[in-house]
């Protein structure tokens, strides 16, 4: 392998321990200032980016609140372009408001520049993401809550 590939697999494996940390400042902190994330099919019909890292460091902090992921590399394909990283992955994780178990699978092409990531292309199942992300909250435990 390329020397340049095996820096940008290491960097985005400390991208996903970051991402399982909940770590917004770790895992922005491998992102170039210009970054930007897109997600082509994040509805049936809706288009969805992010662009700078500034926006996307704000977008990641109401993510996190709403969820705890980890993302499992299950297939990793090196492209001709050592800067290209084309990655399969599965999320394991759970709703933070519910509880509920949140699980989805990914294709993301990461493009990196000078060591640290400049853009990623995220597909997944849009379905499955809307479905789990509106899940009812959990009903609260009355003798949790502060007097």
């Amino acid at each position: 392998m390329d020397a340049r590939y095996e820096r940008n697999a290491r960097v985005l494996r400390e991208c996903f321990a970051a991402i399982a940390a909940g770590d917004v400042d770790r895992l922005v902190a491998h992102y170039t200032p210009d970054y930007e994330i897109d997600f082509p099919y994040r509805s049936p019909h809706e288009t969805f980016a992010v662009r700078g890292r500034e926006e996307v460091r704000a977008y990641l902090v109401r993510a996190f609140a709403r969820v705890e992921i980890a993302l499992v590399i299950t297939g990793e394909y090196p492209a001709a372009d050592p800067d290209l990283i084309v990655a399969e992955y599965r999320s394991e994780g759970r709703l933070r408001a519910s509880g509920a178990p949140y699980g989805n699978r990914y294709v993301g092409f990461w493009w990196f520049r000078d060591g640290q990531v400049c853009r990623t292309r995220e597909y997944y199942d849009p379905v499955l993401a809307a479905a789990g992300l509106s899940a009812p909250e959990r009903p609260r435990d009355p003798s949790l809550s502060s007097r």
